[in-house]
Parts: structure tokens; C-alpha cells; sequence
């Protein structure tokens, strides 16, 4: 779903980065070459940070029209590399252990995929990686557009967890002609980032809707008024990862009625997962 793409791009432009050329000695630096900088970082940072494995917690809260909750649904992952991709485990619902029934179809399935990657041959293992990394280099593109998208202007500069970092609002360019089916999405949306004016990473960045956003002949419409955080952090002294993602907002289903939600991932206990470490059953 295009909105998971717009997550793809706040996430892959955590990187650290080669400093952005001032436009002279006395001069801020130029908006548009420090979100380039970041974009460019982005495979450097991806590198390293394919070969963590985490936990995750998704926490989903239904609300009612003036914004009550009516239900949360909490699920817990471990995530783990597996033949090249990543795993998701699930170890806990509503913050407590599994039951007997449910641990035993996690074990199931994971016991299932990692047979299916055991009987692969070289050919099908090589064609499956191929499109885990063809999805990856579509989000490389979306990225690229992003920079054309947008009129970035350099707001200041902020402290976050004790570091300077600038402050970057993006409004959309008039007259932008995606070239991606994805990338429509972006005049429909507005947002701002905190880089790091040192290492220039992004510790936070946050997107509003600001117009109705249709997927599948309007059979999904997320409205306007949506938003959508992100933090990350450092780990081990050599990548930035995610640490909070938050969305919230109001949607319509094909012609049920609206339905509004927030969620809520957290990341937690990076691990590094070693090139020749194998998830056996």
C-alpha cells in the first residue's frame, strides 16, 4: 500500500551522510543538497542495517467519532533473517505470552518456511532474492522522486536527545509529474525532518495528508488530516535504525462507513545477525 511506501522513504533516509555543500562560507547550507545527501546515503545505511534482527511491537487502537477508544489489539515480534529476508515471529499478543495453541502454530510455520527455503535450488533462491531486492531498488526510485517533489526550505535548527540538528520543512512542488504509480501520492502530502548536522542522519521526520489519498479504484481512501511520525536511533556505534513509528488517521473501506485509527511500532533489542547464522527449527 502506498502509505508503507512513504514509511520505506522516512526510513531509508536515516543514514549518515557526506556533509552538504554550503552555498558560501558564510551561508547556511542548501536544503535541497542536505535531503539529496540523505537520499544518496540510503544503500550505505541498508547494508548494515539488513543484518540486524529485532523486536517489534505493533499496538493498534480503534476509535470512535469524538475519539475514544473502543479496542486495541497489541502483537509482539521477534524478527529474524531467514535465507536472505526477514522473519516475523509472533511471541506475544496483548503484551502476554502466547497460548499453547497459538506457540505451536508459530512453530509450525516457522518450521514450514524454513523447509521450503531448504528445498530450494539455487535457481529459486536466486530468483526469490532477486525480487526482495527488485522491491528494494523500487523504493531507491520512489526516494528519487521525493527530491523532485517537494520545495524544501531550511526552518533552523533544533536539539534532539542533546543533539543539533536542522530543521526541514517540505511543501509540494507545483507542476510535479511523478514518473512512478506511487509517487502520485506525493502532492497529497507535507511533512518536515530533523537531520543531524554533524553526521547528518535523520533522527525524526513527520508527514501530514492534506488531501483524500484512494488506492484500488477508491476501494481504500485514507482522508486528509492523517499523520505519521518516525524516530530512529543509533545502534552499535555504525547504523541508524527505527526506533517509533506513529500513524493515526481516519479511512473509508469500499462503502462501509469510517473508521478511524491509531498505530503505534516500536522497535527494540537490535541484534546483529552474522552472514553465515542459519534459523533452524
Amino acid at each position: 500500500m502506498p502509505i508503507s511506501t512513504v514509511v520505506a522513504f522516512l526510513l531509508a533516509t536515516f543514514a549518515p551522510a557526506t556533509p552538504a555543500p554550503d552555498s558560501g562560507p558564510d551561508s547556511a547550507p542548501d536544503p535541497i543538497a542536505i535531503i539529496q545527501r540523505a537520499v544518496d546515503a540510503d544503500e550505505r545505511n541498508w547494508k548494515v542495517a539488513r543484518n540486524y534482527t529485532w523486536t517489534e511491537r505493533d499496538e493498534e487502537r480503534s476509535l470512535d467519532g469524538s475519539g475514544v477508544v473502543k479496542k486495541t489489539e497489541v502483537n509482539t515480534y521477534e524478527v529474524t533473517l531467514q535465507e536472505g529476508e526477514p522473519y516475523y515471529r509472533l511471541v506475544k499478543k496483548n503484551d502476554q505470552p502466547l497460548s499453547e495453541k497459538d506457540e505451536k502454530k508459530e512453530r509450525e510455520k516457522i518450521e514450514k518456511s524454513i523447509h521450503e527455503h531448504e528445498k530450494e535450488t539455487p535457481e529459486q533462491r536466486a530468483k526469490r532474492l532477486a525480487k526482495y531486492e527488485k522491491d528494494r531498488e523500487e523504493g531507491r526510485r520512489f526516494l528519487h522522486e521525493v527530491t523532485g517533489a517537494y520545495n524544501f526550505k531550511l526552518e533552523g535548527s533544533e536539539p534532539i536527545d542533546g543533539r543539533d540538528c536542522w530543521v526541514i520543512s517540505a511543501e509540494p512542488r507545483a507542476g510535479f509529474q511523478p514518473q512512478m504509480k506511487d509517487a502520485r501520492i506525493l502532492p497529497k502530502l507535507r511533512g518536515k525532518v530533523w537531520i543531524d548536522r554533524e553526521e547528518y542522519l535523520l533522527p525524526r521526520a513527520e508527514i501530514e495528508v492534506t488531501d483524500t489519498i484512494s488506492w484500488g479504484l477508491s476501494f481504500v481512501r485514507l482522508h486528509a488530516g492523517a499523520h505519521l511520525r518516525l524516530e530512529n536511533t543509533r545502534v552499535n556505534g555504525e547504523v541508524w535504525l527505527p526506533k517509533l513509528v506513529y500513524a493515526a488517521g481516519s479511512a473509508r473501506l469500499a462503502y462501509f462507513k469510517n473508521f478511524r485509527e491509531e498505530d503505534t511500532t516500536t522497535y527494540s533489542d537490535y541484534k546483529k545477525f552474522q552472514v553465515e547464522s542459519r534459523v533452524l527449527p
